[in-house]
């Protein structure tokens, strides 16, 4: 059980430690906190301490909760998420059983120095191949959060072009509209329902989509040019574009008019 839980703990550190990394959401840092816990309780249970026995049934029930509580929005994934619950189960049944419970009521047994290193060698193995091949895995799979944030780029300037399509213009026809730009409270007036059920408001790393336009939104004149622009990792805007491909997390993404005038291509640096 000590060998499985430090599998899982590792698992899920591993994976919230590079999605918080890879995305930039301080969401994922509940998945490597909860991963943490994982480890310690392998430590416990490893020298048959109660602690480790407390943590890893609390571990098998936010498992349990978390599961029950998102069933419904897990969809095709869920029969993933089965030998969890059943390994969660059977862990709860195992650990409160009267035999058990005695065994990991008393003082625990010491653990070798030997032990020791290859616990934490193993970590070091794992870590190190985890920090190889999953983001390169993630760039491979397409769901790195550049891709994420293109594909809803061009959700937005599908519905912006079809409504064009539709009254050759890219702004409104009225002049009762502020005339500083073009917002997300615009374009969500305009393009939904019709043209898009759902507008992505935010990219991939949390931060509001940017659009413009050659005249204002309420002007008289028809804009025949749109803008769509993700500020990437940082939230800011680069200033000055140069255009083309990028390797960098906190470089721009910029659509208009059809293409991507400067877009993310191979490795991304931080």
């Amino acid at each position: 059980m000590a060998v499985t839980a430090q599998i899982a703990a590792y698992a899920y550190l591993l994976t919230g430690v590079f999605a918080w990394w890879w995305q930039g959401k301080i969401a994922f840092a509940s998945v490597a906190i909860y991963g943490l816990s994982r480890a310690i309780a392998a430590w416990g249970l490893l020298r048959l301490k109660r602690y480790g026995s407390i943590l890893e049934q609390v571990s098998a029930i936010v498992w349990l909760l978390f599961c029950v509580g998102g069933w419904r929005q897990f969809g095709v994934i869920r029969p993933l998420l089965l030998p969890g619950v059943l390994v969660s189960i059977g862990e709860l049944v195992y650990l409160n059983g009267a035999s058990v419970r005695a065994l990991f009521g008393g003082a625990g047994v010491p653990i070798s120095r030997a032990a020791v290193v290859s616990w934490f060698g193993s970590t070091a193995v794992a870590a190190l191949f985890a920090a190889i091949v999953i983001p390169n895995i993630l760039t491979a799979s397409g769901r790195s959060p550049q891709k994420h944030t293109m594909a809803d780029m061009r959700t937005i300037a599908t519905a912006w072009e079809a409504r064009a399509t539709d009254v050759n213009r890219y702004n409104a026809a009225a002049i009762d509209f502020p005339t500083t730009g073009v917002t997300f409270e615009n374009l969500t007036t305009y393009l939904t329902p019709t043209y898009v059920k759902y507008l992505p408001a935010k990219d991939a790393w949390g931060n509001n989509y940017h659009f413009g336009a050659d005249r204002p939104w309420g002007a008289k004149e028809a804009a025949q040019v749109y803008t769509v622009i993700s500020y990437g990792k940082d939230g800011k805007s680069q200033g000055k574009w140069e255009g083309g491909a990028t390797t960098h997390f906190d470089c721009d993404i910029i659509y208009s008019n059809g293409t991507f005038l400067q877009y993310p291509e191979g490795v991304q640096q931080q």
